[in-house]
């Protein structure tokens, strides 16, 4: 069962990774759902050891560690920049979409629920 279509997935991880030249891996904890919204913190992810090649390493979701929101080092002593934010669950509903729920981070990536395993991640230049 897809636990992030039945509502059952509060501290669930959803991963969304994107980019061009490069391939950001960004993971996400649920915090509070309900069947339309989910409010989501950003976690941290740990590099798995001897994964690491040339500006690349395969990493996994680090849950307990949060990230503020803002790429602004001095905004961590800044309780806003932890706070949960508030996303609608959507489908994949389009041509060949399979119904599955992600959520939209930005215009060009979106996060899904987490299913295991090593993520690759690579870094530009």
């Amino acid at each position: 069962m897809d636990r992030f279509n039945d509502g059952a997935d509060v501290d669930d991880i959803l991963v969304c990774s994107w980019g061009y030249d490069q391939t950001n891996v960004d993971f996400y904890k649920v915090t509070r759902r309900t069947k339309s919204s989910a409010w989501i913190v950003k976690v941290g992810q740990q590099i798995i050891p001897g994964s690491e090649g040339f500006m690349s390493e395969s990493v996994l979701p680090d849950p307990d560690r949060l990230i503020p929101w803002t790429r602004y080092s001095w905004d961590t002593e800044n309780p806003e920049a932890f706070k949960p934010k508030l996303k609608r669950v959507q489908h994949a509903t389009w041509s060949g979409g399979d119904g599955r729920a992600y959520l939209t981070m930005t215009s060009y990536s979106s996060a899904h629920p987490y299913e295991g395993g090593s993520m690759y991640q690579s870094h530009y230049a």
